[in-house]
């Protein structure tokens, strides 16, 4: 799906940026269905997108999405700006945020172990033992809140709780 920019021509400045086209625009009706060509002399230019963005480190780095206005087209591109958290706060928030967001993945990828007809086949012994791993990920970030920030640990050196055998 192609997104589109609303741009001032005069300025070369984005007004709007949309994922779809409205239907309707000021006085045109069935706008979406008009062709590009037309859809660019009146300020609608379609957005030329990056793919996805480049690998970085979620705890240290932000990814922008920076739009430049063409000759025909807005072109896309990924910018990589590091975090500068000042307080203890706000890097223990960007820590927490990514031990969460990990926590998630983990989560998510053990959702298949609570599915009836799992459980059906397994036991309930197994479900035991899955239900127990699924709490204590969700009681994970409980244990590192309460440390001094100078005594998180690493992410590699984190202890995550042991996954049962499938």
């Amino acid at each position: 799906m192609t997104r589109y920019a609303y741009v001032d021509k005069d300025k070369s400045e984005i007004i709007e940026i949309h994922d779809s086209l409205p239907t309707s625009w000021q006085n045109y009706s069935n706008f979406n269905l008009m062709d590009v060509d037309a859809l660019r002399e009146l300020g609608w230019y379609p957005i030329v997108e990056p793919g996805p963005p480049p690998e970085h480190n979620y705890l240290f780095d932000t990814v922008d999405n920076v739009f430049t206005v063409g000759a025909e087209n807005v072109y896309s591109r990924y910018v990589i700006r590091p975090h500068d958290p000042q307080t203890d706060q706000e890097k223990r928030s960007i820590y927490m945020n990514v031990v969460r967001g990990t926590r998630g993945h983990m989560l998510q990828a053990s959702d298949w172990t609570m599915l009836p007809d799992m459980i059906e086949s397994k036991g309930e012994a197994w479900k035991t033992q899955w239900a127990s791993y699924r709490q204590q990920l969700r009681d994970f970030p409980a244990q590192l809140e309460s440390l001094p920030i100078e005594e998180l640990p690493n992410f590699e050196d984190l202890q995550w709780p042991t996954q049962p055998s499938a």
